[in-house]
């Protein structure tokens, strides 16, 4: 669902889908969300964690389902700031986590 939802976005904005995605940056991403949220807040990884990736970072209340979160999450926060919107669409290499704990949705995508 979160890829889906990535490619519509990259779609909507003139960029291409992406097919491949590393199951082990995922991991790491899903890592990083729930590293937040243990912690309770918002926080780009340290670059020694990141190898040289750009990372967008996202959280928000859950909404009425994994789908609308994910979608707000992207669209309404990530989308929001040039910055991590270019992340999105500016690298052919993504990786994402998505985590959700305590009603709070966290999203991590890092882009190479």
């Amino acid at each position: 669902m979160v890829i889906d939802i990535i490619n519509e976005f990259r779609n909507k904005n003139g960029k291409e889908r992406i097919f491949c995605w590393n199951p082990v940056e995922n991991g790491h991403c899903f890592q990083h969300c729930l590293y937040m949220a243990n912690h309770g807040y918002l926080i780009h990884a340290p670059e020694v964690f990141r190898k040289d990736k750009a990372e967008a970072i996202a959280i928000s209340c859950f909404m009425e389902d994994n789908e609308k979160t994910i979608r707000y999450l992207l669209y309404e926060c990530i989308g929001r700031s040039q910055e991590h919107k270019d992340i999105v669409l500016n690298y052919d290499n993504l990786a994402y986590g998505f985590y959700l704990h305590d009603y709070t949705a966290f999203l991590t995508i890092r882009g190479w």
